[in-house]
C-alpha cells in the first residue's frame, strides 16, 4: 500500500511537471511568434508569463530586452538586458545590446563600458571598435579613438569610410602628414569618394601643401557643386596662393548655395588679403539668392 502511494505521488508530481513544462513551452512559442510578427506588446506579456513559470532565464530576459527595443523603450530594454547579463555574464549578446541601448539614451559611460566588455569577449569585433571610436571621438579622447579605428582597419583595411574618418580625426589633432597618408589611400582606393577628397584637401591645407590642396578642392566642387564648404576651402586655398579674384569667385559660388556666415570669412586669417577688396564687400552686401541652400557632399560622384 505504501509502495502504491509513493508510486501514485510520483506519478502526480511527474504529471504536474509535464503540465508545467508544456505550458511554458506553449507560452515561449507564442511569445516568439508575437516577436517575429513585431507584435512587441503581446510578446512582452507572453515572455513575462514564461518567467512566472520558469523563473529567471538569460534567453527570456534577452528577448524581453529585444521586445522593448522594438517598442523604442530603450530604458526598459537596458533593464532587461542587464538582467540577462546577470544570468550569463560571459555571453557577448547582452553586452552588445547594452552598448547600443545606452547609446540611444546618451549614457555614454555605460555604453562605452558595455562595448569594452563585449570587445573582451569578442576580440577584434568591427562593430565594437567602430562604436568605441565614435564615443571616444565625442569625448575628444583622440588617442583612444585612433586606437579603435586602427584596430578596425587591421581587420577590414578596405573600409574607406572608416579610414576617411580616421584621417579627418588626425587632421583635428593637427597630425596633418599622418592624415594625408591615410586619406591618400582612401582616394587611391576609390577615386569617386568625395568625402575622401574633401578631407584630404583639408589635411593638405594643414600641411601647407597648398597646390595639392587646390587640386582636391577643385575635384570636390566639380563632383558636388552644391557643397558650399568645398567652395569655402577652395577660396581659402586661392588666397594662400595669391589669387584673390579666384577666391572671391569661389565665395560667390558658395553664396549661391546658401553661404552667409561672413564673420567666418572675416575672422579667418587665410582671407585677410581680400577683406577690403571692393568686389568682396559688394558680395557681402548683396542679397542672398532666393531658396538658396547648402548641400552635403555626395558620398560618391554620380550618385543622387
Amino acid at each position: 500500500m505504501k509502495r502504491f502511494a509513493r508510486w501514485l505521488g510520483g506519478l502526480l508530481l511527474l504529471s504536474l511537471l509535464v503540465a508545467g513544462c508544456g505550458k511554458s513551452y506553449i507560452e515561449r512559442k507564442r511569445a516568439d511568434q508575437y516577436f517575429e510578427r513585431k507584435m512587441y506588446e503581446e510578446a512582452v506579456a507572453e515572455y513575462n508569463e514564461v518567467l512566472t513559470i520558469e523563473g529567471p532565464s538569460y534567453r527570456v530576459y534577452f528577448q524581453l530586452g529585444e521586445s522593448f527595443r522594438g517598442l523604442k523603450d530603450h530604458k526598459e530594454a537596458c533593464r532587461h538586458f542587464e538582467l540577462a547579463r546577470e544570468q550569463a555574464p560571459l555571453t557577448p549578446g547582452s553586452h552588445e545590446r547594452l552598448g547600443e541601448c545606452y547609446a540611444r539614451l546618451e549614457q555614454w559611460d555605460k555604453s562605452k563600458a558595455s562595448w569594452e566588455k563585449f570587445l573582451e569577449l569578442s576580440p577584434g569585433d568591427l562593430k565594437a571598435n567602430r562604436e568605441l571610436a565614435e564615443i571616444y571621438l565625442k569625448e575628444q579622447r583622440y588617442d583612444k579613438a585612433e586606437a579603435h579605428y586602427r584596430a578596425y582597419l587591421e581587420v577590414k583595411p578596405d573600409d574607406i569610410h572608416i579610414r576617411s574618418a580616421l584621417g579627418a580625426m588626425l587632421s583635428a589633432q593637427e597630425k596633418y602628414h599622418a592624415a594625408v597618408r591615410e586619406l591618400s589611400l582612401v582616394v587611391e582606393t576609390k577615386p569617386s569618394y568625395i568625402s575622401g577628397h574633401y578631407n584630404l584637401g583639408v589635411a593638405l591645407l594643414g600641411a601647407n601643401e597648398n597646390e595639392r590642396a587646390l587640386v582636391k578642392f577643385i575635384v570636390v566642387t566639380e563632383m558636388s557643386p552644391g557643397f558650399m564648404d568645398g567652395w569655402i576651402c577652395l577660396a581659402a586655398t586661392y588666397c594662400r596662393l595669391g589669387n584673390p579674384l579666384s577666391a572671391i569667385e569661389a565665395l560667390e559660388r558658395a553664396k549661391k548655395h546658401g553661404f552667409s556666415d561672413w564673420q567666418r570669412i572675416d575672422g579667418d586669417s587665410d582671407f585677410r588679403h581680400i577683406l577690403e577688396h571692393e568686389r568682396y564687400q559688394a558680395l557681402k552686401a548683396s542679397p542672398a539668392p532666393e531658396a538658396a541652400k547648402s548641400a552635403a557632399p555626395m558620398e560618391e560622384y554620380g550618385t543622387e
